[in-house]
């Protein structure tokens, strides 16, 4: 059955029965840039981007991946 009414299941909801905790998604910074602005798939990127803006703190790119992701957990713990 669905939950809190809706026609569907979202994910949210997906995560909340199939996990006996809260799950939360550790952001990491990879050194890939947005296809929008590098001119792959478009150019200038959006108005209102600013990657820094929504990048975590602790997604530094001088950091290996490995050091990103038990910075982020350490983060939300």
């Amino acid at each position: 059955m669905f939950l809190n009414d809706k026609p569907y299941r979202d994910f949210s909801d997906y995560l909340s029965a199939r996990f006996p905790y809260k799950v939360q998604k550790i952001s990491i910074n990879a050194g890939f840039t947005c296809p929008n602005r590098d001119g792959n798939k478009g150019r200038g990127g959006c108005t209102y981007c600013n990657n820094q803006s929504f990048s975590p703190g602790y997604g530094k790119p001088t950091k290996t991946i490995t050091e990103q992701l038990a910075d982020g957990i350490h983060f939300f713990s």
